[in-house]
This record gives C-alpha cells, structure tokens and sequence, in this order.
C-alpha cells in the first residue's frame, strides 16, 4: 500500500469515527430532549396536582371551621338570656347586668345555637318589646319565654313559635298586645289588644297543621271590636285549660271562640269562667268544632247564642 492509500485509509477511519460519534451526540441530544419534554411534563403534573392539593386543603379547611363553629354553638349547659329596655343588642345578654334590647335581639343571639338537651329561657324586664318569632328554630329543646316580675309584665306584640316542633316551647307571666300563635304552652298571659294592633286575628291563634296550643289561666281584654279570644283553623287545635277570665266589654263581631276550617278549639278543661264578652259565644264552620265535653250550649259564656253552621260540617259538642 502505498503512503497516499495508507493516509486516504487512516483519513476514512478518522472520518467513521467522527460520524459515530456524532451520532452518539445526536443520540444523545434526542434523548437529552425527550428528558427535558418528560422533565417538564413531570413539573406541570405537580404543579396540577400542588393545585388540586391546595384546592383540597381550603375545602378541609372550610368544612373544618364549620364545624368547630357548629361545635362552639352547641350549648353545654342551660342557657338563659335577659332582655330590658335599656339593654344593648351587641351584649350576649347572659346576665341581667348586660342584658338585650329586643326581640330581634334575641333572635339573632339565638341563630345557629343547637341546644339539643338543655333548656334555653328568655326573661324579659318590665317593657315593652316587638313581636318574638321563633320560625324553624334548631332549638331541640325547652325553650321558656316569660317575664321577670309577675306583678308588673313585660309586654311583647306577640309570640309565634312556627316550625319548633323539636322544641317544647312555655309561655309564661307575660303581656300580649297581639296574638301567640304556633306550637306552644300559654300559662299567666294578660292579652291586653287595643284596637289597631298588628294582624288579622287576636288572642290564640293555631291556622296551621302541626299548631297545638295549650292555653292555662288566661285573662282576655280585647278592645279590637272584631277580634275573637281564639281562632283555630286550617286543622290547628286550641285547648283552654283551668280559668279563663274576660275584661271589659268588647263587641266582637264574630264570637269568642272562632273555629273554622277544621280547626278545633275545646275549653273542656276549662273549671271557672269570668266575665262576658259581647258577641256569639262561638262560631264552628267549615269543618270545625268546638268541643267542651258535652257541657251545653251555656257552658261558654257569651252575650248572643253560639252559632254552629252544620251545613259546612261546624259542630259543637
């Protein structure tokens, strides 16, 4: 061989080795591509998934405050608020010292409280106070809303205690210048209704299925002309228990006792009456009836007869 075919020979190797090794790299560099491709693919999954976790994280969190919320509202032991007219809707009302202003007051101190097992009482001061409606209340106990001193009643527009049917709710040595209504214990209550006083209806009033009042010892004083002492209808139930006593002399348009739509008042439990209202001593149409154990068309008082439309299935019994 000569020295130009040996050098062309060496030259060729020198070249081969080249191209493999820049296949190598080639090699290499793809590799080295598809390493970074699967490198970043990695780094967007767990920025995906650092996402989802913190998404994760703040609902826990979220459902964690709710309950240690839950868990801060639900009463450990009896709870009883005070209300006065010089009491201030920003106190938690706990003590007398620091007591509530207003009904709304206590409403919006009792929002979200489970007191499920214990009882809760509210006691209002000498006063006057709007309207108390404890609608659909969580309250799945006893609640007692009554007055401080028996011998000088505080005065509430009313008491409707509606979807409370967990709870058992008592009514007691108060003033009502409208109606209660709902499912309740009335004991004590001086219903004074002046004329113009808020609502339809005065006095007791159960319009809804599910509405059970049980009424003890009541004085009934109505100058709203036109209003009777109880209503009961659409398949509410009133029963007077004890005495019942009227003052003064309201001309009811209608009748002491109102029971329509198959609503049931029954008195039967009733052992003295006191006074004698003006108007029919009832009226039962449409379904509803008055039921005083078979007493007599005389056992409730009135100045004109009560009237029963036996036509509408009224009955009095």
């Amino acid at each position: 061989m000569s020295a130009n075919e040996a050098s062309l020979s060496t030259l060729i190797q020198r070249v081969e080795a080249l191209s493999d090794a820049a296949g190598d790299m080639l090699d290499a560099v793809r590799e080295s591509g598809s390493l970074e491709a699967h490198t970043r693919a990695a780094a967007e999954a767990v920025n995906l998934h650092k996402g989802e976790t913190a998404a994760h994280a703040a609902l826990f969190s979220a459902q964690a405050k709710a309950f240690e919320a839950k868990i801060r509202n639900r009463l450990t032991s009896d709870l009883t608020l005070y209300v006065a007219p010089d009491g201030n809707d920003n106190n938690d009302g706990d003590t007398l010292q620091k007591p509530l202003k207003t009904s709304q007051g206590v409403l919006n101190r009792l929002h979200g409280i489970d007191g499920a097992g214990f009882r809760t009482t509210i006691l209002f001061a000498p006063g006057v106070y709007g309207h108390l409606k404890l609608n659909a209340m969580a309250l799945n106990t006893l609640i007692a809303i009554g007055g401080l001193d028996p011998d000088n009643k505080a005065s509430l527009a009313g008491v409707r205690a509606r979807g409370c049917e967990a709870a058992s709710v008592i009514v007691y040595n108060l003033k009502i210048s409208n109606f209660i209504s709902g499912s309740v214990t009335v004991n004590g209550i001086d219903f004074e209704i002046a004329e113009g006083a808020e609502g339809a209806y005065h006095g007791l009033y159960a319009d809804q299925p599910g509405d059970f009042i049980h009424a003890y010892n009541c004085t009934f004083k109505n100058e709203a002309s036109i209003e009777p002492f109880a209503v009961s209808a659409n398949a509410g139930y009133i029963r007077l228990w004890e005495s019942c006593k009227f003052i003064g002399s309201p001309a009811y348009a209608k009748a002491a006792l109102y029971a329509i739509n198959g609503g049931v008042i029954s008195p039967d439990m009733v052992t003295s009456w006191e006074g004698v209202p003006q108007g029919h001593k009832w009226l039962a149409k449409y379904g509803g009836g008055v039921f005083t154990g078979a007493r007599g068309p005389d056992f409730v008082p009135g100045a004109l007869p009560g009237v029963t439309d036996s036509a509408t299935g009224g009955y009095y019994a």
